[in-house]
């Protein structure tokens, strides 16, 4: 067994984790910097957060995800 390769894999692991986690959190308007508030364009069904495109609209339990990673 090669040590060094489970050990690259491993590396490798975190990094992609860590930057798929980082995209996913944007996509919630959570970044290293700030925590986006509630964008006025957002209605009772569907809150934005992130000004790019229709598609970063949160919806159901999206919602409530948010909600509690933050408080």
């Amino acid at each position: 067994m090669d040590k060094n390769k489970i050990k690259k894999f491993a590396i490798n692991a975190r990094k992609s984790l860590r930057d798929t986690t980082e995209v996913q959190l944007a996509n919630l308007g959570i970044t290293d910097e700030k925590i986006n508030e509630e964008l006025s364009i957002s209605t009772k069904d569907k809150k934005y957060y992130v000004d790019d495109n229709e598609s970063n609209a949160l919806t159901g339990k999206q919602i409530g995800w948010r909600k509690d990673f933050i408080s």
